[in-house]
C-alpha cells in the first residue's frame, strides 16, 4: 500500500526489513497476533512515532502456499481472527463496516472520474488543489467477507417467497453471489473475534446533549491542530472508535457508536487582536445511508406485500425494516451524546467560554 512512489503506509511481514533499533523502540511484535496482522500493526506504530516505510521496487519473494483446502480454511480463518484484533486495537484505522481504511493504494491504471478538492487533513495544506479519487473495482466486492451476509440476507428474503411469490426471484441472486465467494472462513474468523456488521460500542450518554453549533471565546491563542488533538483525546475517552477526517472530507472528526449511527465534528477559528481567538464548531448526526436505503427498501416491499395480502412477508419485512431505523436512530443518539459529553469536557480543560446567542439544539 503505496503513499507515494517511494513511501509505504503498509509493508507485508513477508517482505518487510526493520532496523533494530526502531523495533526496540515500539516494543517489538505484539504478541497478541499470532497468526497475521502482525505486520500491520507494527508498521502503524512505526508510523505513529514519526517512522517512514521506505519502498523498493526490486525486493521480490514468493511466499508458500497453502497445500490442501484444509490448510487454506485455517489460514483463511486466522486472517479473520486477526482482522478483528486488528480493529479493536485500531479502530480508527477502520471504517463503518469493518473494511481497513487506507490512506494510500496498491498502484493501478487510472480512471476517469469526479474530482475532490484536497485541503489536508484539519486543513493543514498550505493550497488548494484537485484529485481524482481512486475507486475499487467492482470485482473487488465479491472478495468481502460481508458478501455471503448480504447472500443470506437474499436467501431469506427468497424463502418468504413462499408467502409472497414476487420475493422468490431473490433465490437466483442469492446462490449468484454465494457462488462468487470463497471467503466463507475468514467471515468466520471475523465473527469469531467480534467484528460483525452489527457490532456496537458501549458509549457513555450524557442526559443533557448539548447545543449542535457552539462559539467559544479563548483569551489564549493555540494551534487549531493543537486544539484537534485535545477534542480528539477527549472523543477516545467516550470509548467510540474516533476518526479523523481525511485530506478531501468535509469533517475533522468523526465518533462511531457502531455501524450504522456517528456523529461528526468540524471546527473552524477565527483569529483576533491580542492573540484572542473566536473557537466555532458544529456537530451533526451521520446515519449510514446504506443501512437508511435497505430500511426503506425493506419498508417499500412490506407495503407491496401489504397490498397483496401476504401478511407473513409483510410481517416481517416491516419488522426488519422498523428494527433497522430503531438501530440507526439509537446510534446517532448515543454518539451525539458522546460528543457532547467530550466537547464540554475539551472547552473547560481548554479554558474556552461559550459566546452568548448560540443557536438551539
Amino acid at each position: 500500500m503505496l503513499l507515494t512512489d517511494r513511501e509505504a503506509e503498509h509493508l507485508p511481514g513477508c517482505n518487510l526489513s526493520i532496523r533494530r533499533r526502531a523495533l526496540e523502540a515500539i516494543g517489538g511484535f505484539d504478541p497478541a497476533f499470532r497468526t497475521a496482522g502482525d505486520d500491520v500493526d507494527v508498521c502503524w506504530r512505526l508510523r505513529e512515532r514519526g517512522g517512514s516505510l521506505g519502498f523498493h521496487a526490486s525486493a521480490l519473494v514468493w511466499p508458500h502456499r497453502r497445500g490442501t483446502l484444509r490448510a487454506y480454511w485455517r489460514q483463511q480463518r486466522g486472517y479473520g481472527r486477526a482482522e478483528g484484533l486488528l480493529e479493536a486495537k485500531w479502530p480508527e484505522k477502520y471504517n463503518a463496516f469493518g473494511r481497513l481504511a487506507w490512506g494510500g493504494r496498491v498502484y493501478a491504471a487510472p480512471r476517469l472520474g469526479r474530482y475532490r478538492i484536497y485541503h489536508g487533513v484539519w486543513g493543514t495544506a498550505p493550497f488548494q488543489s484537485l484529485y481524482g479519487p481512486g475507486r475499487p473495482s467492482l470485482s473487488a466486492f465479491a472478495l468481502m467477507p460481508e458478501w455471503l451476509l448480504a447472500s443470506a440476507a437474499l436467501a431469506g428474503l427468497a424463502l418468504l417467497g413462499l408467502s409472497w411469490p414476487p420475493l422468490l426471484l431473490a433465490g437466483p441472486l442469492a446462490a449468484a453471489l454465494a457462488a462468487a465467494s470463497c471467503a466463507c472462513a475468514r467471515l468466520r474468523g471475523r465473527v469469531e473475534s467480534g467484528l460483525t456488521p452489527w457490532r456496537r460500542r458501549r458509549l457513555f450518554e450524557p442526559r443533557q446533549r448539548g447545543p449542535r453549533r457552539l462559539a467559544l471565546w479563548a483569551e489564549r491563542g493555540r494551534e487549531p491542530r493543537e486544539r484537534m488533538l485535545a477534542l480528539e483525546a477527549r472523543l477516545r475517552e467516550t470509548g467510540g472508535a474516533v476518526l479523523r477526517g481525511g485530506a478531501f472530507a468535509r469533517f475533522d472528526l468523526e465518533v462511531r457508536a457502531g455501524v450504522l449511527g456517528a456523529a461528526r465534528l468540524l471546527m473552524a477559528v477565527e483569529e483576533h487582536a491580542g492573540g484572542q481567538q473566536l473557537v466555532r464548531l458544529r456537530r451533526w448526526a451521520r446515519p449510514s445511508g446504506l443501512a437508511l436505503g435497505l430500511a426503506l427498501g425493506a419498508g417499500a416491499l412490506a407495503a407491496g406485500a401489504v397490498l397483496a395480502q401476504a401478511w407473513v412477508a409483510a410481517a416481517v419485512l416491516g419488522a426488519s425494516a422498523a428494527a433497522a431505523l430503531w438501530r440507526i436512530a439509537s446510534e446517532c443518539a448515543s454518539a451525539q451524546a458522546a460528543a457532547a459529553r467530550a466537547i464540554d469536557a475539551w472547552a473547560e480543560v481548554s479554558a474556552l467560554l461559550p459566546l452568548g446567542g448560540g443557536d438551539a439544539r
